[in-house]
């Protein structure tokens, strides 16, 4: 079927979505931010307590390298997780790109990501779209 949850986790489930391509995406996701909007003991708390099991943050919110202690903490095996991350438009491009995500991935500590999005993708250039921009 479409959705699915996975099996409890201290008594709490958070439903799944197949996508197009057979994977599945959690729901619900923890969501991260800066200037201050982190706190540790909340993510390792929403991942071994209430059955989080996607994490969505950006280079830009300076806290990936802070999830990977989050992650490896909680005890919530690398493949149990869905990642989301984005490319900060300062990174756009043929050459800054590839290794804008292996930054993201080392800071997280992680060998993969689940979903890389473009953070504001028509940041650039005042109307005009972001492949114009490319």
């Amino acid at each position: 079927s479409l959705f699915r949850s996975p099996p409890p986790v201290y008594g709490m489930t958070c439903t799944n979505v197949r996508l197009a391509n057979g994977l599945r995406i959690p729901i619900l996701g923890l969501g991260t931010s800066h200037h201050g909007g982190y706190c540790h003991e909340a993510v390792v708390f929403a991942l071994q307590k209430c059955g989080i099991r996607h994490i969505d943050t950006a280079k830009r919110y300076g806290c990936e390298s802070y999830l990977k202690e989050a992650i490896r903490e909680s005890g919530v095996k690398r493949q149990d997780l869905w990642i989301t991350t984005k490319l900060w438009p300062g990174d756009y491009g043929f050459e800054k790109t590839p290794q804008a995500c292996l930054e993201s991935c080392e800071r997280l500590g992680v060998e993969y990501l689940d979903l890389y999005l473009m953070h504001w993708p028509d940041a650039q250039i005042p109307g005009k779209s972001s492949q114009i921009g490319r």
